[in-house]
């Protein structure tokens, strides 16, 4: 079984032990545990491996200050939302009430200080 640095659910956060059993889902590209694994029709498991490897959580460019929660649709596109949302057809995170906006992430470990 192959191994993953990771070291936390890249869908609901949860942080990962070293030694954990996890599952990489191909379609998004994400390491998740089991809880946000079961949606998916396809996935590998992946041993977790804590070590000298970079501690890849994810961060936002740019969230909306009246964010309270940011959930990521099927295809890989992630959403900010000011209200709670709902899965709908196992899919697409959606509400009907309060704002909503499309934010983009990227891999802490690529973030690097911006010289002026």
């Amino acid at each position: 079984m192959k191994t993953t640095p990771i070291r936390s659910c890249q869908s609901c956060g949860k942080p990962f032990a070293h030694g954990d059993i996890v599952y990489f889902v191909p379609l998004d590209n994400n390491v998740v545990c089991l809880d946000c694994a079961i949606p998916h029709l396809r996935t590998e498991k992946r041993i977790v491996e804590h070590g000298t490897a970079l501690n890849n959580t994810i961060q936002f460019y740019s969230i909306p200050a009246w964010t309270k929660f940011i959930a990521q649709d099927h295809n890989g596109k992630w959403w900010a939302f000011e209200e709670k949302p709902e899965l709908t057809n196992g899919k697409e995170w959606n509400t009907f009430v309060g704002r909503v906006a499309q934010v983009m992430p990227v891999l802490s470990s690529t973030l690097r200080e911006v010289n002026r």
